[in-house]
């Protein structure tokens, strides 16, 4: 900066110095507005002439470039030449920064003979160029598995620095590498169709959103990378990541008998009551044999059996319909700071006792989540529709007040997560 401060002072006087020695016997005269630009490390600039009169007809005022940044690969020009409207006396010529990763580069901007008319002040514009920092990228994982839909995403960095908060969107292409098996436009679509990653403003990564269109066995491997066509990003820890398509969840994956292998999420929502609730952890629903089961049939209707239920969970659960209404992705509140971002699948039970208690009975209709893990070996249970009256009474009479938690006052950090082994 104190480079571009230095040449903006010099180039000054020396414009300074020339206005005042053009000859001024013309009546008409067309100048730049200003002797100095400085065009920013990511924002266009508009470069501005005027005329000391307005034009009478359509006046075309063209100009030769010059300087040591390269037009192209360090930024581009909307036009070549000033267009005066009739019975206007300004035109503007934006400049857009590219890859402006190298520094002491600057722009010269110089007008051409225009018949009838002198120069002005400013002939000459300068324009120096700020310089982008180079970002580091990585990919947050190594894998993922794609549901219905997933979203990718990718930490950036700045001199080994997390880059985060962006006061402008910042965008990183990417490229699908040779070795996927999945066709785009087949098998899977990229929200938005760019293939590139945004972390919007404000924005702690950047993402791309990813959907499956079909799943065939051999082509269900999407393998992205970095792209090199831009100098301003450089590939970091994990430069690409394999996205395994598994294809929605369908009751047909919930078939079979699951064995109760724990409840996962206890100790999260010990944590997440506020000290002045500890009452609240009273009586939660510990007690789980792992000899509880649940059933899952097909038939007229698709039907969840918890007949073979003898802990807490029974409290809850009733034997009913299940119908799909959504699976999209959700966080994982339960895996604590910085939560996975994954797909649950989301059904409505015909009923439920959403009192959670073994005295207090208010049945009605109830959502819960699933995820089918492990290829299909282990079941994971989300209960976060429930009403509770023997624990966690503080905590959801204060939520289900609360603008902040809408219709589902449980969810997030109070979801009850259970896993499933598979019998058969």
């Amino acid at each position: 900066m104190q480079n571009i401060l230095r040449l903006i002072v010099l180039f000054s006087a020396i414009v300074c110095f020339t206005a005042c020695s053009e000859d001024d016997d013309h009546a008409r005269t067309v100048s730049f507005k200003r002797a100095v630009y400085i065009l920013s490390s990511n924002q266009a600039i508009e470069v501005e002439i005027g005329l000391s009169e307005v034009a009478e007809q359509e006046l075309t005022v063209p100009f030769e470039v010059f300087g040591t940044a390269v037009e192209g690969e360090e930024y581009s020009l909307s036009a070549h030449e000033f267009v005066v409207a009739q019975g206007e006396n300004s035109a503007k010529v934006v400049i857009t920064p590219v890859d402006n990763v190298y520094s002491d580069r600057q722009i010269r901007l110089e007008l051409a003979d225009v018949p009838g008319y002198a120069f002005g002040n400013y002939r000459v514009v300068l324009i120096p160029v700020e310089t982008k920092e180079v970002i580091t990228t990585s990919f947050a994982a190594d894998a993922y598995i794609l549901k219905s839909s997933l979203t990718v995403s990718m930490n950036l960095f700045i001199g080994g620095t997390s880059y985060t908060h962006p006061s402008y969107p910042v965008t990183v292409p990417f490229e699908i590498d040779p070795s996927s098996t999945a066709v785009l436009g087949t098998h899977f679509e990229i929200e938005g169709g760019g293939l590139e990653l945004v972390m919007p403003t404000k924005g702690s990564s950047a993402q791309v959103k990813i959907k499956c269109l079909k799943k065939e066995e051999g082509k269900d491997k999407i393998v992205l990378r970095m792209s090199d066509s831009d100098l301003h990003y450089l590939a970091g820890e994990r430069n690409r990541t394999t996205i395994t398509i598994d294809g929605p969840t369908t009751f047909k994956d919930l078939e079979g008998t699951w064995r109760m292998n724990g409840f996962t999420s206890l100790t999260h929502v010990k944590n997440s009551v506020f000290n002045e609730d500890k009452s609240d952890l009273e009586h939660l629903p510990e007690n789980n044999p792992q000899t509880d089961k649940l059933v899952f049939t097909s038939g007229i209707a698709n039907r969840m059996n918890v007949s073979l239920l003898t802990g807490d969970l029974a409290h809850y659960l009733r034997n009913c319909d299940l119908t799909s209404v959504k699976e999209e992705e959700e966080y994982l509140y339960e895996m604590g700071d910085n939560p996975p971002f994954e797909s649950v699948l989301t059904m409505e039970m015909s009923e439920a006792n959403v009192n959670y208690s073994a005295t207090n009975v208010s049945l009605r209709k109830a959502q819960v989540g699933f995820r089918v893990l492990d290829g299909g070996n282990t079941l994971e249970l989300r209960i976060f529709d429930y009403e509770p009256t023997d624990f966690l009474q503080r905590t959801y009479n204060d939520r289900k007040v609360s603008s902040a938690f809408g219709k589902e006052p449980m969810k997030q950090d109070f979801t009850l997560v259970f896993k499933f082994v598979r019998e058969n």
